[in-house]
């Protein structure tokens, strides 16, 4: 290979030659023709096939839940729920490396995914909540038991109030979400030694659905203003999604 000596200093691309510090040579790569076809290659093209498969899932869940989202994720949420879907596509024991399926995986890995790791709802809310998912009713039920917020929750420092948020969702990881419902406890209330009624959220699904039900629960902070106005709380570290129930036939 030729080596320039003299004082001329190229770098970069020019016609089919690539120039480095002090060296040129041919435009390198790997053609797209062998890289579909080279047996050499088979492993890298499942691979890519899977994480494709992967990143759509994640987008579906995503789209699902973004009216959510919008206000709680933080930014790696998701890089994170990706990585949690090329884990899934792993556990597939029934298909073939680059075949393999959302579906066929352990899907109960979503289990307490968190969608705001500033503000995880393991560590913000810790309420027991009872999750029943009728396939055949056509709802999910969700039940809570009376409660006394400030023993219950760990609230951001200026919160005065919250709201317990529920949504559920049937996702087709092949064609994207068929149905996605939300519900909120209601008026706000405020975090102090009370004990609260029960709080019960009756979301619909498809009647007899066959689809990937996923149901996500999270609190919603505000503050009470000087005008006793209440505003919701935004900030990074405030506010709490995760998903809670993942059902499959």
């Amino acid at each position: 290979m030729a080596r320039q000596t003299g004082p001329i200093r190229l770098k970069g691309k020019m016609g089919d030659l690539r120039f480095g510090d002090k060296t040129v040579r041919p435009k390198g790569g790997i053609s797209k023709t062998r890289m579909e076809t080279d047996p050499a290659f088979e492993s890298v093209r499942h691979n890519m096939v899977e994480f494709g498969t992967a990143a759509t899932a994640s987008k579906f869940v995503r789209r699902a839940f973004r009216l959510l989202l919008k206000n709680v994720a933080d930014a790696k949420a998701p890089n994170r729920l990706l990585q949690t879907f090329k884990a899934i596509i792993k556990t597939d024991s029934v298909n073939l490396s680059g075949q393999r399926k959302i579906e066929s995986g352990q899907l109960q890995m979503l289990k307490g995914f968190e969608f705001n790791n500033r503000a995880q709802l393991a560590t913000k809310f810790f309420v027991p909540a009872i999750i029943n998912v009728q396939r055949a009713g056509g709802n999910v039920v969700i039940s809570m038991q009376p409660f006394i917020p400030a023993d219950m929750l760990t609230p951001p420092t200026k919160a005065t109030h919250f709201k317990v948020i529920a949504a559920v969702a049937e996702i087709n990881f092949l064609t994207g979400p068929v149905t996605t419902n939300q519900q909120d406890s209601g008026t706000p209330l405020p975090i102090d030694t009370n004990t609260t009624a029960p709080i019960t959220f009756d979301l619909p699904i498809t009647t007899n659905s066959t689809e990937t039900v996923l149901v996500v629960l999270g609190v919603q902070f505000y503050e009470r203003q000087a005008n006793n106005q209440l505003v919701a709380l935004k900030t990074a570290g405030s506010n709490s999604l995760a998903i809670a129930e993942v059902s499959k036939i």
